[in-house]
């Protein structure tokens, strides 16, 4: 099946652990982007999302007449807000060379964006402007993949005290996919991440590990560094998924979430897979985690 997806990363392989790590962490970079999307003026308190702003682009509405013609692009759009926190008007900031794409991203901002309003110096609602990060449309096949694990594939990030990633160090434990690629997919978060990931450190370097792991039900899984005494999580994500002998995928449930709301990965849960001997229960974990003592 083909199908559009917001990309984060360069590869396009849609293994299970690298397709819910880029889902996960877009669905974080965008709400890392918040505070400064906002029209912010003088007196004025920038009007902002109410909710995951992921939700209001569903990964299964490609429009047609792109996807019968190939196009794909990124689409910047800047929405006219009202007092009530309505989206009442659309403005293509930057366009992705598609009209119907462009278009898309608009009637779904306006369908489904909601607000909480701008207030004026009186604390008065006030209509004001939002630029919505940049939705990207990508055409992409979804071919089988071998399930293979346990595995995990871990980064070591040094944070510097202004917040700016200074070094990323991969290991991989088991047959993990080669497009799982955690410190290229690192350098992809915006500014914001590095504060984000330091919290109210004032250590001249924070040491943050992001790990994704998947392990297959029966199987003893991959200890992983957030369960490590002296540590947070600071974001977490932990679905299980049941595979059926055809490879096929069901029941899709959240066992864990911390940190930002981002957007529930079972709306578009890993797989498909090829077919394999017995059905199997799999469980794909995503996590972020610091020292405590920092």
């Amino acid at each position: 099946m083909t199908t559009n997806r917001y990309r984060l990363g360069s590869s396009n392989s849609r293994s299970v652990g690298a397709d819910m790590m880029r889902r996960v962490l877009l669905g974080l970079a965008m709400v890392l982007a918040l505070p400064t999307a906002g029209a912010a003026q003088d007196g004025l308190e920038p009007t902002h999302p109410r909710g995951n702003i992921g939700d209001w682009f569903p990964m299964d509405i490609y429009p047609p007449e792109a996807k019968r013609k190939g196009e794909q692009g990124r689409v910047v759009a800047q929405l006219s807000v009202d007092k009530t926190g309505a989206a009442v008007a659309c403005k293509i900031v930057e366009s992705s060379g598609s009209a119907s794409l462009d278009a898309r991203t608009c009637e779904l901002a306006l369908a489904n964006a909601r607000f909480v309003p701008a207030k004026d110096a009186s604390g008065r609602p006030v209509a004001s402007t939002y630029t919505l990060p940049a939705v990207r449309w990508e055409l992409q096949d979804s071919p089988p993949t071998k399930l293979t694990g346990p595995w995990r594939v871990g980064a070591k990030i040094k944070i510097d005290s202004a917040g700016k990633i200074v070094s990323c160090s991969e290991q991989r434990t088991g047959p993990a996919p080669a497009d799982v690629q955690m410190c290229a997919v690192t350098r992809e978060m915006p500014p914001e991440f590095g504060t984000f990931a330091r919290g109210n450190s004032t250590a001249p370097m924070t040491e943050l590990v992001v790990e994704s792991s998947l392990g297959i039900d029966g199987t003893p899984a991959i200890p992983m560094t957030y369960e490590a005494d002296g540590r947070e999580a600071i974001m977490m994500m932990i679905i299980h998924v049941d595979v059926n002998t055809d490879g096929k995928v069901s029941n899709c449930r959240v066992e864990a979430q911390s940190g930002p709301p981002i957007t529930n990965t079972c709306t578009n849960p890993p797989g498909p897979f090829l077919p394999i001997d017995k059905p199997s229960g799999v469980r794909v974990k995503l996590v972020m985690s610091r020292p405590t003592a920092q």
